[in-house]
């Protein structure tokens, strides 16, 4: 049983020596580890086992010696109960024979001191040499834990490295958001401030032109202070047309002061008469009416009146204020 369990030691051994040897079972850290912890177990039993076989086989020697010592003592007390029979003569020899037994014996003691000593010597090596194992496992873990620790505070370092490089990346593009937000909200004030000045600039622009067209148009009115309605016909300048323009009949009830519409401002004429009556209110500028209409024409000096009672003279006034009112009395 002891034999086989040497056998088997000596197999791990060598097994996890090997692949302590090998690059591609290095890489992997818990069969190191594993190999590294039968390595040193079967070698510490291996070479327990060697010392326990040095220290029998030592002790196997000193017993045949001492075995061996004690039958030759014994043979030599024979023979020296012999020889005192024979005389004294012997005395010399047998002294002489004690004396070499003795130096043997000192000789055996002296060389199994020293071959206990030598094994003591050779055990605490081998205790050495495992202890020293032990140690450079102890000290390539260590050197394998530090490089791994290494490597983690490099990849933590890393980690956080890109981590800030996000977080600057982040707040440089909320920056630039930001700053795009400013300009394009700096950008909508800029266009609704154009936009608010174009519309100035075009109520401005409709004002002045409201203004011109007031300095260029003027409002007409009648107001009838008879008793009875009448009809007014007058003569313009149309800028429709671009031509003076005689039309007719507007009526103005009694009481009311209507306004008759806007006209171009400069020479004017009108002509008023009473709609069922023959009253009328002239002037001296001969334009030619019908009736009894309503009526509307381009006046032109080629127009020939069809009917002499339709010649009428309209009254004249040259108009430049905004407004004109005709009073029409009886």
């Amino acid at each position: 049983m002891l034999r086989l369990l040497e056998i088997l030691s000596a197999v791990l051994f060598t097994l996890s020596t090997g692949l302590l040897f090998s690059e591609q079972f290095r890489q992997r850290r818990s069969w190191v580890i594993v190999a590294s912890v039968i390595a040193i177990t079967s070698s510490y039993f291996t070479i327990d086992q060697i010392i326990q076989y040095f220290y029998s086989r030592t002790i196997i020697d000193l017993v045949i010696r001492h075995s061996e010592n004690s039958k030759n003592s014994k043979i030599d007390e024979g023979v020296q109960n012999t020889q005192q029979q024979k005389g004294p003569e012997d005395a010399e020899r047998r002294q002489r024979e004690a004396q070499a037994a003795a130096e043997y014996a000192a000789r055996q003691y002296r060389e199994i001191e020293m071959e206990r000593k030598r094994l003591e010597a050779e055990v605490a090596k081998l205790k050495a040499d495992v202890q020293r194992s032990t140690a450079k496992a102890d000290v390539e873990k260590a050197t394998r834990e530090r490089i791994e620790a290494e490597q983690e505070a490099k990849r933590l370092q890393s980690a956080a490295e890109d981590a800030r490089r996000e977080a600057t990346r982040q707040r440089l593009a909320a920056e630039t958001a930001a700053e795009e937000a400013a300009n394009q909200r700096r950008k909508a004030e800029e266009q609704a401030e154009r936009q608010r000045a174009e519309l100035k600039a075009a109520r401005d622009a409709a004002e002045r032109q409201e203004q011109l067209e007031r300095d260029r148009f003027f409002v007409f009115s009648v107001c009838n202070h008879t008793s009875t309605p009448i009809s007014i016909a007058i003569d313009f300048f149309s800028e429709e047309d671009n031509a003076r323009v005689v039309e007719g009949w507007k009526t103005v009830e009694s009481g009311q002061c209507p306004q008759l519409g806007r006209y171009r401002r400069g020479e004017f004429r009108f002509f008023a008469k009473e709609r069922n009556g023959s009253k009328q209110w002239s002037g001296n500028f001969p334009v030619c009416v019908e009736f009894p209409g309503p009526f509307k024409r381009i006046r032109a000096q080629s127009y020939n009146c069809p009917n002499p009672q339709f010649l009428k003279r309209f009254n004249t006034k040259f108009v430049d204020t905004p407004s004109w009112t005709v009073n029409i009395n009886p």
